[in-house]
């Protein structure tokens, strides 16, 4: 079992991604939009805000658009991975411009 604490400002960004295993979310402040799918659409975001909590089965393609400063507890059963739709959007792989 793991627990990740995740916290960011406002306007904070998960592209959509998916996770190898089910993944539980519970917003300890602040509001979001979270939605199921390739791509982000606000306009079909569903409202977490402080003390919701959210479950995305295994494998489910999801994304998170913080709407204010915000900390959110992520857990689940390990490992933990992080598998981006598109690969532009995978942080992992940007390099840094000097």
């Amino acid at each position: 079992m793991f627990v990740i604490e995740w916290r960011g400002p406002a306007g904070t960004k998960a592209a959509p991604h998916w996770h190898t295993n089910t993944e539980l979310v519970a917003q300890i402040s602040g509001n979001a939009l979270v939605g199921m799918g390739d791509d982000v659409d606000l306009e079909k975001g569903m409202p977490l805000a402080h003390g919701g909590f959210g479950s995305m089965p295994a494998k489910m393609h999801h994304w998170y658009v913080a709407q204010s400063p915000f900390v959110v507890l992520i857990e689940g059963e390990g490992p933990f991975d992080v598998n981006f739709i598109h690969p532009e959007d995978d942080p992992r792989t940007k390099t840094s411009k000097k």
